[in-house]
């Protein structure tokens, strides 16, 4: 009885390390810098720190007319034109926004908008 269970678990944890493998081998595990974003209709919202909306109203790249809500879609923080200053998008897009950081709002590759002189 002792040496069924013991093969039996064998077998089982055997196929648990094989799935695991091969698991592991076909699929990337990726984490997304924007886990702690949402999209509702055409805001992007981040939850932490503070719960801080985004919605491009306008866009000619380099420059965005954002608008930045605070806590909720009913109190503004902040509305006016931004310019990116990096090189490697053709377009910012709301999934591109990662944080924001009083003046600047970050992008998830590391580059930010800055608001306009």
């Amino acid at each position: 009885m002792k040496k069924t269970l013991k093969i039996a678990l064998f077998f089982v944890l055997s196929v648990f390390v094989a799935l695991a493998i091969l698991f592991f081998g076909f699929f990337e595990v990726v984490t997304l810098p924007t886990s702690n974003a949402q999209i509702l209709g055409d805001m992007l919202w981040l939850s932490e720190p503070d719960s801080v909306g985004f919605r491009i109203i306008e866009s000619a790249h380099p420059d965005y007319n954002i608008k930045i809500m605070m806590g909720s879609p009913d109190q503004l923080l902040y509305e006016g034109m931004f310019t990116y200053t990096g090189s490697e998008l053709d377009e910012v897009q709301l999934t591109d926004i990662y944080s924001y950081l009083g003046e600047e709002i970050g992008l998830a590759n590391g580059e930010e908008l800055v608001p306009a002189q």
